[in-house]
């Protein structure tokens, strides 16, 4: 996860690697979050159209 955002942590003046690693997983995890929320409400509404329909 950490190296999806290695480019934009590198631009960061803070010396401090643990920060911009933590952000990095954040990231990635808020990411995925947004993508599963997304297929989940998807297979909700397909599943909703063929019991009504």
């Amino acid at each position: 996860m950490c190296r999806s955002y290695a480019s934009e942590s590198g631009n960061a003046t803070n010396p401090i690697v643990f920060e911009p690693m933590v952000m990095s997983i954040l990231l990635a995890q808020q990411v995925r979050i947004q993508k599963l929320e997304r297929q989940l409400k998807e297979a909700s509404e397909k599943s909703g159209d063929s019991t009504h329909g």
